[in-house]
């Protein structure tokens, strides 16, 4: 049972990575879904530059992970600000993401 859900959380981080649409999981694992470092899939969609997919698992979830924190209290914007995805950046801030949100005080 392990090993297939590893296999499960593989599989769709490689969907998030490729950006791949079609592929999408249903509803419940777009909500459930996070990394090993606590990211939603729009954290990874963001990191690697997959704007049409972030937008619609955004679309899909009601904006669901537009603003939740990782494990690192990173927000998808941080985290394609800190991996130099403008282009994610850019389609985060236009979907209205809060550029100031940090965890803690």
């Amino acid at each position: 049972v392990l090993a297939q859900r590893a296999a499960e959380q593989a599989e769709i981080l490689a969907i998030a990575r490729s950006g791949d649409i079609s592929r999408l999981p249903p509803y419940a694992e777009l909500l459930a879904w996070r990394s090993n470092k606590g990211g939603s899939l729009v954290h990874v969609m963001a990191r690697y530059g997959r704007i049409a997919a972030l937008v619609e698992v955004l679309r899909r979830t009601k904006g669901a992970h537009l603003n939740s924190l990782d494990n690192y209290g990173r927000t998808p914007l941080a985290v394609s600000a800190e991996f130099g995805a403008l282009a994610s950046a850019r389609a985060l801030l236009s979907l209205r993401a809060e550029p100031n949100l940090r965890e803690g005080p």
